[in-house]
């Protein structure tokens, strides 16, 4: 799974309930991790978190146990068991967008076309994902293309200005992990990350400063929804677990700590005052912002910007 996104508590409170033991293993790309599944059906997993592209594709190939069953499945918004479909369980989601340090950046960018043409003072500062989607959003959305655009005309147009953009590039690297990890972390001042991960920067680095704010282009929702391996031994303790996730009870423990958007309508009743009033985290499930939910892509559109980004990496590596 991501990295901080279950809570202590939660976890805690499990293992005392069951007897039983989690532990965890943490990825921060989640193509890597979607090649990692594909390589090697014996990874020893019995739980996974996949956006709700991978659970779907993954489930119709048998890779994951059919999870509509569960009761608590009720609790969330019918948007997201669809869109998550009937081998994932909703968990959190979210947009995308730009995180930035308040205290370096006064004004952050209004739309993506400002955010790929930063002033001066912010060059080599700001980090890009490295996706097959993410990486091309601010470049596609700018011009008024979905971020899932099969056009290879589109694509290459975006290439030649991803390639002018990659000497304002500090990283390609998730901005949790390259705080987390790299010493030059305090080099980074903006990014392109997912709602909530401000509060999880802010956590890292014992700071106040994060902020995340989502531009007035028509916003790109992500969603983790939260699956069982086929492959496991232990498929109904982990359907278990799964349904204790999303009691209403420790689906508010949960979203709190971890500060997240909750899928569960129930938890949100049960919510304090200060996660309600964080627009990033308490957006009305009942008025779920219209956006653009992540969609499959082909395997040529898969290829295509494969191949593009691996030039700009080797781009960025040349000039780094």
């Amino acid at each position: 799974m991501w990295e901080d996104t279950l809570s202590d508590r939660v976890i805690q409170q499990w293992q005392a309930q069951t007897g039983t033991t989690i532990h965890i293993t943490y990825f921060d790309n989640s193509d890597d991790r979607d090649t990692l599944l594909t390589v090697n059906k014996d990874l020893p997993f019995d739980i996974l978190i996949l956006d709700n592209v991978a659970a779907n594709i993954y489930g119709k190939l048998g890779e994951l146990v059919d999870v509509s069953d569960l009761h608590n499945r009720q609790n969330n918004h019918q948007r997201w068991n669809r869109a998550c479909g009937d081998h994932g369980q909703p968990y959190f989601w979210g947009s995308v967008g730009i995180v930035y340090r308040s205290d370096k950046i006064p004004h952050p960018p209004k739309k993506w076309r400002d955010f790929i043409s930063p002033p001066g003072e912010l060059s080599g500062h700001i980090s890009l994902l490295n996706d097959s989607t993410d990486s091309f959003l601010p470049f596609l959305i700018s011009r008024g293309i979905s971020a899932e655009t099969d056009n290879a005309h589109a694509l290459k147009q975006s290439y030649s200005e991803m390639l002018n953009f990659n000497h304002h590039v500090l990283t390609y690297q998730y901005p949790l992990s390259f705080v987390k990890w790299n010493p030059n972390a305090d080099q980074l001042y903006m990014g392109v990350a997912y709602s909530g991960d401000e509060h999880l920067l802010n956590r890292i680095q014992n700071v106040d400063y994060w902020r995340f704010t989502l531009p007035e282009d028509r916003p790109q929702i992500w969603l983790d929804c939260i699956a069982v391996s086929q492959h496991s031994n232990k498929k109904s303790l982990s359907k278990q677990f799964l349904n204790y996730l999303s009691d209403p009870k420790i689906s508010a423990i949960n979203a709190t700590d971890v500060k997240a958007a909750t899928t569960n309508v129930s938890a949100l009743k049960l919510l304090p005052a200060w996660y309600l009033n964080d627009a990033s985290l308490a957006a009305d499930n009942e008025n779920i912002p219209q956006g653009q939910i992540d969609s499959a892509l082909s395997a040529e559109n898969i290829r295509l910007r494969a191949k593009i980004l691996s030039q700009l990496l080797n781009d960025h590596e040349t000039q780094h």
